[in-house]
């Protein structure tokens, strides 16, 4: 006020994310806002086993009713729904991205998670 610019203050515009975003880590369909649907017979190819030598750790990845499960050695599952084509999301930020190689073979995958980034899993 004292400088003048407070009556030059642009306007805010403020948009709701969180409406969806509790159901993302449940399995169930968050709402369609890409447009995209996927369906199950486009992730059941995704399904397997794949191991990290970051880690050092193997998991499966399944496929249920069009959301992706990674089953973990001696740790609870992590579910993930479509966020768009090859990458799920769920509830704790995650995101999984489905590494292709050529002729649109699943080579893997990365997860990103808080400050990892493209963590790599490897198909066996």
């Amino acid at each position: 006020m004292v400088l003048g610019l407070a009556s030059q203050r642009p306007a805010v515009t403020s948009i709701d994310l969180s409406k969806g975003l509790e159901l993302a880590g449940t399995g169930q369909d968050p709402p369609d806002t890409t447009g995209l649907r996927v369906s199950v017979d486009q992730v059941a190819p995704l399904a397997g086993n794949y191991y990290s030598d970051e880690l050092d750790m193997p998991v499966t990845l399944l496929a249920r009713s069009g959301v992706l499960v990674v089953q973990r050695p001696r740790a609870s599952d992590l579910r993930f729904v479509p966020f768009a084509t090859d990458l799920f999301t769920n509830s704790d930020k995650m995101l999984l991205r489905i590494v292709r190689g050529p002729g649109g073979t699943v080579k893997g995958f990365t997860l990103t998670l808080n400050r990892v980034r493209d963590l790599e899993f490897v198909r066996n």
